[in-house]
């Protein structure tokens, strides 16, 4: 596996992450 490859799936996983706590956060 690329480094590029790891990279990128990280920062779509912390995006996702992200998205989904403001999602949470203006649902409450």
């Amino acid at each position: 596996m690329k480094k590029q490859d790891v990279f990128l799936t990280h920062s779509t996983c912390h995006l996702l992450v992200r998205y989904r706590m403001t999602i949470l956060r203006h649902n409450l």
